[in-house]
């Protein structure tokens, strides 16, 4: 049936575009007519064109109010193809009427409305968790502030609970009607209007969302509401949604939402960590993986956050659940988002203890992070031992060279990643060089990239690269022991403290790893024999590299 049901959606697109000439947002007002006049209930099927433009002028149009024009604008030969197509599926199936409904909005929108619908494994992870733990209760009001299509709502409606949305694109508001509809939800109110702006909405039970991040509210009107916008000029969305939506829960209310990677961890949202952590208990912190929703436009990383308003008759809970997950049921290399079976949030509500880590609330006190992957990665190496293998090294440039020296500058690009050697430098005066041309190095100083896209790029500087100048983005390190400069080079590369560097980094749009969590990092006892081994085979890789540029440098 699912194969049926992508072949209808593939074929009325054809149709509409060959016949018709309509394609897109055009295509969808026009066919989803179709599709409503066959779900309507007249007691006998629609077979012919003049019939169901009868049904749809006189009844359909006059019942709903999300139709633009009380006509169907499509050839009677295309509708005729239509009625076809949709009679090879179970239109009285309310599963298959839904699936067929969403697949029109991913494949109609992706290009126009994309960026507005989430991906319905978190959906469903976001929806699945509150109802797995008990957070949705059978007269709950549920809210979803960036409601979108409603995708979310109506995931997460089960019996008659209310379900509330907001969204400030009026389309989206009439197709969230549709899906009321054709899943039917009567228990709705979809507002067309500012979530932030609206001051009537209140004691909410459950707020599950994907707010709009990566936009800047800058209406001083706005701005003036709220704690965290008052006597500023702009200000982060997702900000302000927090903030509005701690104040319209009820005490005891729940909130699930898809945050950016600032909020849990950002130095400079330390703030809003506060206030969150002072009215709110935390449940849950999911990091999610990597470019999960790139497909949509948005290429920064995000996690979930999912908590608790407090109440003042019970103390809480003093426990919170990390998690750090790898796959989301998609690949997210690519923004085509290709389905794979893996799906690591599926783990987390089937309670398979690999994903999650439980940490009491005391660790939270300071607000310095909140994010999922920190809290697992820490606990994960928590038995090992601290990095103290190394001294920073390195030297400011003033003292080095004057401002007429010429200099070699490296940078993350000149590094290769495979074997962790400088490969190249670009020849400056000093005083025209880059602002961030900061340190002088010397061989045996080993370079840690502090940027976490670029952690792969460890090198140890050898003697023909002695005395480059460095980008301020590295750490400069050298061995406290000599001896083991290659050990220490080959234990930085390794995965585990790849993962340290990648998991301890934070930020948004550039996250990277500070002085605190480097120093924080830890490794696996090795005993001496495996030291020197190490140090033998990297001679061995560094010497095989040498003889291969001598012979390419005779040929």
């Amino acid at each position: 049936m699912e194969t049926n049901i992508l072949k209808v959606i593939d074929e009325s697109q054809d149709l509409i575009r060959n016949i018709d000439g309509l394609t897109g947002s055009d295509a969808f007002e026009e066919v989803i007519k179709v599709f409503f006049t066959l779900n309507y209930d007249i007691g006998d099927d629609i077979n012919t064109v003049d019939v169901l433009r009868e049904i749809y002028v006189n009844r359909v149009y006059q019942v709903y109010d999300f139709f633009i024009g009380d006509n169907i604008n499509l050839k009677d030969i295309t509708i005729t193809e239509l009625i076809s197509l949709f009679n090879k599926v179970d239109l009285k199936s309310e599963d298959i009427k839904g699936r067929l409904f969403e697949g029109y909005l991913g494949r109609v929108f992706t290009s126009g409305l994309g960026q507005f619908f989430t991906p319905r494994e978190i959906v469903s992870f976001m929806t699945g968790y509150l109802k797995n733990n008990g957070f949705i209760g059978e007269n709950d009001v549920i809210l979803d502030p960036a409601c979108g299509s409603s995708g979310i709502l109506i995931d997460a409606h089960e019996n008659n609970q209310k379900v509330i949305g907001y969204d400030i694109n009026q389309r989206l508001i009439r197709v969230s009607k549709m899906n009321m509809v054709i899943n039917g939800i009567s228990n709705y109110e979809l507002n067309n209007k500012s979530f932030l702006e609206d001051d009537k909405v209140s004691n909410i039970d459950v707020v599950i969302t994907n707010p709009p991040f990566g936009v800047k509210e800058k209406q001083e009107k706005v701005l003036n509401k709220y704690k965290f916008g008052v006597n500023k000029k702009s200000v982060d969305l997702e900000i302000l949604f927090i903030e509005k939506i701690i104040n319209v829960l009820k005490p005891g209310g729940v909130c699930a939402l898809v945050l950016p990677d600032g909020v849990f961890n950002n130095v400079s949202l330390k703030s809003l960590r506060e206030h969150l952590l002072e009215k709110c208990e935390m449940i849950a912190s999911v990091d999610l993986p990597e470019n999960v929703f790139k497909s949509t436009g948005t290429g920064c990383e995000t996690g979930i956050l999912i908590f608790r308003k407090k109440n003042k008759k019970s103390e809480g809970d003093k426990s919170f659940m990390a998690y750090k997950v790898d796959y989301v049921g998609y690949e997210t290399q690519t923004k085509f988002a290709k389905k794979i079976d893996k799906n690591d949030l599926l783990s987390i509500l089937n309670n398979h203890e690999e994903y999650e880590k439980k940490f009491e609330v005391s660790n939270l006190v300071d607000s310095k992070r909140i994010d999922g992957k920190f809290y697992f990665t820490k606990n994960k190496y928590i038995g090992l031992l601290p990095l103290n293998l190394y001294e920073k090294s390195g030297t400011n440039i003033s003292k080095v060279y004057s401002d007429n020296d010429i200099i070699r500058y490296v940078q993350y690009s000149d590094v290769d990643p495979v074997f962790g050697l400088i490969k190249s430098y670009t020849e400056f005066i000093k005083s025209e060089a880059p602002s961030r041309a900061k340190i002088v190095v010397r061989t045996n100083d080993i370079l840690i990239p502090k940027l976490k896209q670029s952690s792969d790029k460890i090198t140890l500087v050898t003697k023909e690269y002695d005395g480059c100048v460095v980008t301020n983005g590295f750490y400069v390190l050298k061995s406290k022991d000599v001896r083991n400069t290659k050990f220490l080079f080959a234990l930085l590369r390794k995965n585990e403290i790849q993962e340290q560097i990648t998991n301890y980094s934070s930020g948004t749009i550039m996250p990277s790893i500070d002085d605190e969590y480097f120093e924080d990092i830890r490794y696996f006892q090795f005993t001496n024999d495996e030291k020197n081994e190490v140090e033998i085979k990297i001679n061995n890789v560094f010497n095989l590299i040498e003889s291969a540029k001598e012979i390419i440098d005779n040929l």
